[in-house]
């Protein structure tokens, strides 16, 4: 309980950060001056938890991606703030790892949103869901899971939800891009931005903005037929 009130936001006793994802990395093969460039970049493209930022050309809903960060509040018209920790982060963590809390009481474990890889799509095989795909899972629920339905949220609470989980997984995705460049290929540092942002960010989003814009990556189900019965 104390860990899930701390990520929600609750007793937070400093400013919220995602942690650095590392896996399947000895950390103590990170320098100081590799695991500061990383955050300082990642911070620069994305913002933290609590002030998250929106890359430019990302097709990302900037006001969305405000209404789901942050810790859980309402303003003055009585919308609320800070979805995803209100709903999500117990399970899915802070930076959409799939480590939240109770993530280990879980069978199946949450989705790692960091990988950009989701299992219920209306895409082709390898493609980005759609931001319906994403509604429809927030909607309905996961049979089996964990996953809850959240259909008793309004409309613009699920797009909310659904525009973060958007922005987590191409962060999730760059960053993995960062770290493989900065630790595995010890690139000199400092590093340069532009070429972080040409070539880490812009396939990460391009993939992302793809099935929106190509409407034949989407798989169209065929008809149902029509079953006549015979008239006696």
């Amino acid at each position: 309980l104390p860990a899930m009130l701390l990520l929600s936001g609750c007793g937070w006793s400093g400013p919220a950060e995602f942690p650095l994802n590392l896996e399947g990395r000895d950390p103590k093969t990170v320098s100081l001056a590799q695991e500061e460039a990383l955050k300082e970049a990642m911070t620069r493209l994305f913002g933290t938890p609590d002030e998250p930022r929106v890359p430019e050309d990302s097709g990302l809903d900037r006001e969305l991606v405000k209404a789901a960060a942050g810790p859980v509040a309402s303003d003055a018209d009585g919308a609320q703030r800070g979805l995803f920790r209100q709903h999500c982060v117990s399970c899915h963590g802070m930076a959409g790892d799939g480590a939240g809390p109770s993530a280990s009481l879980l069978n199946p474990y949450p989705r790692d949103f960091r990988f950009g890889v989701f299992k219920f799509t209306s895409t082709l095989p390898g493609i980005k869901p759609t931001r319906d795909d994403l509604e429809q899972t927030l909607l309905r629920g996961i049979p089996g899971t964990s996953m809850p339905s959240f259909a008793r949220l309004r409309p613009e609470e699920i797009a909310a939800l659904r525009e973060y989980v958007r922005y987590l997984s191409i962060r999730g995705e760059t960053e993995r891009f960062l770290v493989q460049l900065v630790v595995d290929e010890d690139e000199y540092l400092p590093l340069n931005m532009q070429y972080v942002e040409e070539e880490g960010l812009r396939p990460v989003v391009e993939a992302w903005k793809a099935p929106e814009q190509d409407r034949s990556l989407i798989v169209t189900p065929p008809p149902r037929p029509v079953f006549d019965t015979p008239a006696e």
